[in-house]
């Protein structure tokens, strides 16, 4: 895992991580948790304090890194069943967000954000045929 900006860490009862797709400082979330280039670890009022390259190649190794991290919220586009699992029985919160606005911007509303499995944000196109929207 190589670290890109150092700052030091927010305390474990505030760090939220983020998985993103680039290194700029309003970098969306990724909507490929495996590959996502970069993990961020931000604060829970959304200050980015560090910012590390993604493993790139299984779930598994993201996962692990996320867990190297320690936080206590997980914001990301998106998150396999089996890492999800993990991820919460580590104790972490995780939550899906939109990959189309800047992902520091989300944690300040994380709490609205839905858990994977629990809510659906959008309505598929099969519900929205059968329910006449």
């Amino acid at each position: 895992m190589k670290t890109c900006r150092t700052v030091t860490w927010p305390p474990p009862e505030r760090r939220v991580v983020l998985t993103l797709l680039d290194d700029r400082p309003i970098a969306p979330l990724s909507p490929f948790y495996a590959l996502a280039r970069y993990i961020g670890v931000a604060d829970c009022r959304g200050r980015l304090h560090r910012l590390i390259e993604g493993p790139g190649s299984s779930a598994d190794n993201m996962t692990a890194s996320i867990l190297e991290c320690a936080p206590r919220v997980l914001i990301t586009g998106f998150v396999p069943d089996n890492a999800c699992t993990a991820l919460i029985a580590a104790g972490i919160d995780v939550r899906l967000g939109h990959c189309s606005e800047p992902a520091t911007e989300l944690v300040r509303r994380y709490q609205s954000l839905p858990k994977p499995g629990i809510a659906r944000p959008w309505p598929d196109h099969a519900t929205r045929l059968t329910r006449g929207l």
